[in-house]
């Protein structure tokens, strides 16, 4: 009989979910302003062009540059069907007595109260392209092309518990979606495009999560430093002799996700878009990660060589909208990989040209959960976060070898007579560090004017 008590938890936390809504923000009434042609032109200001780097710092923070080449002019009718935008490119503008990137168009405002809104070039002429925006409409700037961010079909999969039925969604990374989103702070009226040295400000609508999942051994007592910091060793042989096999023969997969993440999100109501994959867990990494060795900081004062994956480079990042107020889910599945085991359970002859070996772990292996130890992350507290937008994350835990090897061993110990599927364990980080550091940006604002 299968059994799987990993979808068991997911399940649970779909269905107490599937009413979620999420706050509609007011929308603002259009006023009137008179016929006529107005050009704009809005700089980033001088605040964020003295910064050196854009986007994302040393993996753990935002910094405090609108990082796209380019804005979006939404416009929303009556119904989000009729939502249409316009591409405004940046180019290098004067900001007093400095340079800096804007954006600059045309608002040509008609007899009836909607304008035309047309791309002016890098000199001020008109670039091509226009578009009508009528006198009920909602704006905003932001900086992807449609309303609703919107993870690819192909890259959400849904899956189900076996044993209640209940849905729930692995959510894969794509690099052309997954990346820094903003959102003009605040919505606006044809007036508003037109109004000289308006302030037009962009933050995220996005959270970063740098997430790592380790093991780290403390029977040694750490070595100071010429650097300063304490030091714990362990290395890849005192690695093998506790867990009895080598580093390549682990491997560990980390879902992120719960009901605050979501595959479609509304830019201009800031909220989910509930539909049947609404709710989902990303893969970090993209599924099972062998073990690598590598250095982690627990703070300034503390390093520990470690075991298991550590997020650091960006492609491993995770960039996504989260809905307010609700709940985010970490787990950490770790598996063993033997041969001969595998050959057992799925009935494979030796050498039968299924792609795996003593070395490399056959596909179907990789792909499911079986005889897997898993725990879920909670902070210092034992509380369960609810991450913002516009914040950014660094979230791990190293387990402590010595105490994961007596689970392993014990759980190991009691499948080896009746090997089956759904074969599933929880167990309870001991001595673990909890890594939950926060970084927010209230002042985490693009600052354009006019």
């Amino acid at each position: 009989m299968k059994k799987n008590l990993f979808n068991i938890v997911f399940s649970l936390f779909c269905f107490l979910q599937l009413f979620v809504s999420c706050v509609k923000d007011d929308i603002e009434t259009v006023k009137s302003v008179k016929p006529g042609i107005y050009a704009v032109e809005m700089a980033i200001s001088a605040l964020s062009s003295t910064e050196e780097t854009r986007g994302i710092v040393s993996l753990t923070q935002f910094d405090e540059i609108y990082t796209p080449n380019l804005i979006y002019l939404h416009a929303l009718g009556e119904s989000d069907s009729e939502s249409t935008s316009i591409e405004l490119p940046l180019y290098t503008i004067k900001c007093g007595d400095i340079e800096c990137r804007g954006i600059r168009y045309q608002v040509e405002i008609l007899d009836d109260g909607s304008a035309i809104v047309r791309p002016l070039n890098a000199v001020g002429q008109l670039d091509g392209g226009e578009m009508h925006i009528d006198s009920a409409d909602n704006i905003y700037f932001s900086s992807y092309p449609n309303n609703i961010w919107e993870l690819p079909k192909e890259n959400v999969i849904k899956a189900s518990s076996e044993t209640s039925g209940m849905p729930f969604n692995i959510y894969l990374k794509d690099n052309e979606t997954n990346v820094e989103l903003f959102r003009s702070e605040k919505n606006y009226t044809i007036e508003n495009l037109t109004i000289p040295d308006e302030d037009l400000f962009m933050m995220r609508v996005c959270s970063g999560f740098n997430v790592s999942a380790l093991f780290h051994d403390e029977s040694h007592t750490p070595v100071k430093t010429v650097f300063g910091f304490d030091l714990y060793a362990f290395s890849e042989e005192h690695f093998e002799s506790i867990m009895g096999t080598a580093k390549e023969k682990w491997y560990v997969k980390i879902l992120l996700g719960g009901p605050a993440f979501t595959n479609k999100y509304d830019l201009y109501r800031q909220q989910c878009v509930q539909d049947e994959d609404h709710i989902g867990y990303y893969m970090v990494g993209g599924g099972y990660l062998q073990f690598a060795q590598s250095l982690y900081g627990a703070n300034a004062y503390t390093y520990y060589e470690t075991f298991g994956f550590k997020t650091d480079n960006e492609s491993d990042l995770i960039l996504a909208p989260v809905v307010k107020g609700q709940e985010m889910h970490l787990y950490i599945l770790v598996k063993k990989w033997s041969y001969d085991e595998h050959l057992a359970i799925w009935n494979h002859a030796p050498g039968d040209g299924h792609g795996c070996s003593e070395d490399t772990p056959c596909e179907e292996w990789l792909n499911d959960d079986n005889d897997a130890a898993y725990t879920e992350w909670h902070d210092s507290e034992g509380k369960i976060i609810k991450p913002e937008n516009n914040s950014f994350y660094t979230l791990a835990l190293l387990q402590e070898v010595t105490s994961f090897k007596k689970f392993w061993d014990s759980f190991n110990s009691s499948q080896a007579s009746s090997r089956s599927f759904g074969n599933m364990q929880y167990f309870v980080p001991e001595n673990a560090i909890i890594i939950n550091e926060q970084a927010s940006f209230a002042a985490g604002l693009s600052q354009f004017k006019k």
